[in-house]
């Protein structure tokens, strides 16, 4: 392997710059840094801590090759920079002061020749974050044998305030906020279907804000959605949706759920025992909806499941309905519930006078 630096600066006692930092073999360029600079204090490091002034890296371009086992890396990062104060190896304890990453993008591919993973850690990292910020940045995941390609794409990003603790464990965020984002999930050996296909999907104009979100270490999950924002390949969009979740290994509670498309309005209310989903475990089961439905988004969630002469005649009005379901008692309340069924009889009717015209 050639290596090759050209130029370095070294400041008392560790302020470190590389210029022009290659690594070659066999022709290959495994990378390349156009300049990298670390500065870190002295005293800590005699006591087994880090302060970390400062990390910046510009201009690099990595390619790993064979060299890590059944991964394969390879792309550009514009620029990472950190800082860390209060990096204790002997406790397992990192706090990061901030992260950024701006101008990426990273090609990750894992191989099928994936061994099992024999190695044990006794160490319980307790890691601290006060704020990642994420500029302009794609990242491409690709599993085993091409059999699914996941894609992100991030125009702007930040994590506040973040708690990771291997553990408890414990995994929390005070806020995580994306916008001008997409998101593609795809198995490339799976044949495409018309509208909205599960093995195909792909997502633009992705808007996020969830604050108080964690996982703790009972398995129980709270997250408050303050916004989500969406666009599917589709043609369905999704407006807002907003409202809070709270699930452990007993109970999931969605008390204000909200979602807005520009053609529907759905407020939903849940309270579901986990014992309730068991034939004669017990348990309280409690949901309650409350729907106006456009027929857009029906025919955009149809599409593909029903055939396309039976969806040309669904009535353009709005379907609205309201219903309450408690454990043994369902219900559709009067009025809403008429105007959801006379659709679907409207429906049937104009698909079969179609037919015997036919």
């Amino acid at each position: 392997m050639d290596v090759g630096i050209e130029r370095v600066r070294l400041a008392f006692p560790l302020d470190l710059a590389l210029h022009r930092l290659h690594a070659v073999e066999r022709g290959d360029t495994l990378a390349a840094v156009r300049s990298l600079r670390l500065d870190v204090r002295l005293l800590p490091l005699l006591h087994g801590e880090a302060d970390v002034d400062g990390f910046e890296l510009y201009g690099t371009t990595l390619d790993t090759k064979s060299y890590i086992s059944d991964t394969h890396i390879r792309g550009h990062i514009g620029r990472l920079a950190a800082a860390a104060h209060g990096i204790d190896w002997t406790k397992g304890r990192i706090r990061v002061d901030f992260a950024e990453l701006a101008d990426a993008d990273v090609s990750i591919a894992l191989s099928d020749t994936a061994q099992a993973d024999t190695t044990t850690s006794t160490t319980a990292w307790d890691i601290g974050v006060r704020r990642v910020s994420i500029a302009n940045t794609r990242v491409r995941l690709s599993m085993p044998g091409d059999s699914m390609r996941i894609a992100a794409r991030l125009g702007r990003a930040e994590l506040r305030d973040g708690r990771f603790e291997t553990g408890r464990p414990f995994y929390g965020v005070r806020s995580l906020t994306i916008a001008d984002g997409a998101l593609s999930y795809d198995l490339p050996h799976v044949p495409a279907a018309p509208g909205l296909d599960p093995a195909h999907i792909a997502v633009s104009r992705l808007a996020l804000r969830v604050e108080q979100a964690s996982y703790g270490p009972g398995g129980e999950v709270n997250a408050h959605i303050r916004r989500l924002v969406l666009h599917e390949k589709s043609g369905l969009a999704v407006s807002s949706l907003s409202g809070c979740l709270r699930l452990d290994t007993t109970r999931i509670a969605l008390p204000d759920l909200l979602l807005q498309t520009p053609h529907s309005k759905i407020t939903a209310r849940a309270d579901v025992d986990l014992k309730a989903l068991t034939a004669g475990a017990g348990g309280r089961l409690d949901v309650e909806i409350d729907a106006a439905v456009g027929a857009a988004d029906v025919t955009t969630l149809a599409r593909g499941y029903v055939p396309d002469d039976l969806l040309r005649h669904y009535p353009q009005d709005e379907t609205a309905a309201d219903a309450l379901y408690e454990l043994g008692r369902a219900c559709v309340l009067t009025g809403a519930g008429d105007r959801a069924l006379g659709a679907y009889e409207l429906l049937m009717q104009r698909y079969r006078h179609s037919d015997q015209a036919r």
